[in-house]
């Protein structure tokens, strides 16, 4: 269940999963995709780091 937690949820976090979410009401179009890029942006850092472990 989602706890409302930003940019990525407890329960997202726990499952190691993208945290997807509906853009508020009152955010505009370009602030929603700059959230989603944030997350996927962080999402990648994370891969690229475990990758560098992995590759050690």
């Amino acid at each position: 269940k989602c706890d409302g937690q930003r940019p990525t949820c407890s329960g997202c976090i726990i499952r190691q999963q993208l945290c997807v979410y509906t853009a508020e009401s009152d955010a505009s179009p370009i602030v929603s995709l700059k959230r989603k890029l944030d997350a996927l942006q962080k999402q990648r850092e994370e891969v690229s780091q475990l990758l560098d472990r992995l590759k050690s």
